[in-house]
């Protein structure tokens, strides 16, 4: 399978939690609600390619790609930087390996 993932900030998560890591969100929305949007990476499986999108608007571009090191899962570990997801507890997250960067990333433009 192939994924897309869709980093929209340059920090996403820091550390082995940042861009080209791993892909990763919030479990429930903040009113307790499911995404199924984010319910996809459970169904991430080790080996799946991933395409990676960064960047909003003029700057998005496709800037590589990477493969799921491990299946999706759920943590009660907390990315160092959540962003606006802070006040979650409880994440998915796909472990990556071997991120490649595009020699002339795809702009969206």
């Amino acid at each position: 399978m192939i994924w897309l993932e869709m980093s929209r900030d340059d920090e996403h998560g820091r550390g082995h939690w940042g861009f080209s890591q791993c892909l990763w969100s919030p479990v429930l929305k903040q009113n307790g609600a499911k995404w199924g949007y984010w319910e996809t990476l459970a169904k991430v499986q080790g080996g799946d390619s991933v395409l990676h999108l960064r960047g909003r608007g003029p700057t998005a571009e496709l800037a590589g790609f990477s493969t799921a090191a491990l299946d999706g899962f759920v943590t009660s570990e907390n990315p160092p930087s959540p962003g606006q997801w802070g006040w979650s507890t409880i994440f998915y997250k796909v472990l990556l390996e071997d991120y490649t960067p595009f020699e002339n990333p795809l702009s969206l433009q």
